[in-house]
């Protein structure tokens, strides 16, 4: 400021005067632009971002990356466009499993089970829905209950997933990886938290279920075992499988609990 002034402004005292104005402006300037930087969620400290968080009504989940609830509060404009909807839930759910990118579904059946709707998600984050006519989802006879969805995350090609993951007997698991590796019980109870959190009022999360087999629950494929939500770990009392054994039904409400 000094060098810029006239000649009678750069006397000793005059000169102090505008010096300290000059450094008060810049601590202005400083602290603004300090302040918009702990404003965006993807340059902000860390202890910045439960704020960000409440300002936004984006809560943090227990097993949730900073790096995941970074990206997700960066988008909060765009979700909270489409709050409600199967394609924010997906979107919500991508962001959360990143850096993995699973293809996901949720699918829920018409009232008078003529009909199944598919969102999908893609690996590279594509949105897509299909009508299906006559229905490939049926999980326990109940169609009336048409608010009920289900959540299918493919994780066949999750790098931190051990394949295979499959029964090997009534009640006996392979390995125990999937509650003891990345899918812990923490995870799977964020998951769903997640999904519940950006649904509709008027829908209810019925089951989250992990795929293994890529061409498992393809949304316009259907077969005997294909829903099937009987519940027998994974063999009926005659024996016949009432579930896929390359699929994990993580969480299940069941048809005792239904609302």
């Amino acid at each position: 400021m000094r060098q810029f002034s006239p000649w009678w402004l750069r006397m000793p005292f005059i000169g102090t005067v505008l010096d300290t104005l000059g450094t008060e402006l810049d601590i202005a300037v400083e602290e603004q632009l300090d302040g918009l930087i702990q404003g965006n969620p993807l340059k902000c400290d860390a202890d910045a971002l439960p704020k960000i968080g409440v300002n936004r009504t984006m809560r943090r989940y227990s097993t949730e990356t900073e790096a995941a609830y970074r990206a997700r509060l960066a988008k909060w404009r765009q979700a909270y466009k489409i709050d409600g909807s199967h394609k924010c839930q997906l979107e919500q759910l991508r962001l959360y499993l990143a850096p993995e990118t699973p293809i996901m579904h949720i699918v829920h059946q018409m009232g008078d089970g003529s009909t199944a709707t598919w969102h999908s998600m893609d690996e590279f984050g594509r949105y897509s829905r299909d009508i299906v006519t006559p229905s490939n989802w049926d999980w326990d006879g109940v169609p009336e209950r048409w608010s009920r969805y289900w959540a299918i995350i493919h994780v066949d090609a999750l790098s931190t997933v051990e394949q295979p993951m499959r029964w090997d007997a009534a009640d006996e698991w392979d390995s125990g990886v999937i509650w003891d590796g990345y899918f812990t019980a923490d995870k799977i109870a964020d998951i769903v938290a997640l999904l519940e959190d950006w649904q509709a009022a008027h829908t209810k999360l019925w089951g989250v279920i992990l795929a293994t087999d890529p061409a498992s629950f393809d949304p316009t494929g259907s077969g005997a075992g294909y829903p099937d939500g009987t519940w027998g770990y994974p063999t009926n009392d005659a024996g016949d499988p009432t579930r896929l054994d390359t699929a994990i039904y993580s969480y299940d409400l069941g048809q005792a609990d239904a609302v």
